[in-house]
Parts: structure tokens; sequence; C-alpha cells
């Protein structure tokens, strides 16, 4: 995984986190007839920047979603050695965080910067 999923991306988005900070894009795109004749349409993932135009979903690479975070909270994504898994953990109000196991570093990233949302830390500033 490169970037956050449209799901993930939607609920960035929905807990205030700037369309603008993200550094990809999903575009709908038509895909063809289906063997019914229907058409049939795709999303698709850009490496360019999100515009405010309809049928584009911002995206964020793991740079990104680690941009966002407040240094102060000293955010940091680790991989298991043993496991092979990825967690994230931070700090925040003095005290430690860490998210579950993860199969992927944007997945914990994501999980974090959630978080962090959820209880006003990250500002659009």
């Amino acid at each position: 995984m490169i970037a956050t999923t449209i799901e993930q991306s939607k609920e960035l988005v929905r807990l205030g986190l700037d369309p603008k900070t993200s550094d990809m894009s999903y575009s709908e795109e038509y895909f063809g007839k289906d063997k019914d004749g229907n058409d049939e349409w795709c999303w698709r993932l850009n490496a360019c920047k999100f515009v405010d135009v309809e049928g584009i979903i911002p995206a964020w690479s793991l740079s990104a979603l680690l941009e966002v975070m407040p240094k102060e909270c000293e955010p940091d994504i680790q991989k298991s050695p043993i496991s092979g898994v990825y967690f994230a953990h931070w700090f925040a109000d003095g005290k430690p965080y860490i998210t579950d196991d993860h199969g992927n570093a944007v997945a914990a990233a994501y999980e974090m910067v959630c978080w962090l949302l959820r209880n006003n830390l990250i500002t659009n500033n």
C-alpha cells in the first residue's frame, strides 16, 4: 500500500484533515463496457496533488501523513523485526500511545492521524 485507501481518505477529510495536505489523489475514470453493455467506472490512484473537482478524492502517502503530525507528539512508525507488522507510537498529554499491529506503514500512520484528529491535536494551519 502506497497511500490511504478511498475509505481512509474520506474518513480523514470527515475528521477535518485539509485535503490540500494530501500528495496523491484518486480519480474516477471510465473503464469501458461490461459484458452486458453497461458502463464501468474505476478509481485510479494518481501521483498528483488533490484538486477540488468532482470525482477526485485526496490520498495521503506515508510521508504526507507524517508531515501533518505535530512534531511535539514525536510520531514514529516502526516495523517489528520478529512479526513483520507495523505499529505507530506517539506522545500526547505526557502519555505514550501505540497503535495495534498493521500490515503496512500507511495503515499504522493513518490510525495515528485519526486519533490525533479526534483529539484535536492536528490543526490545518
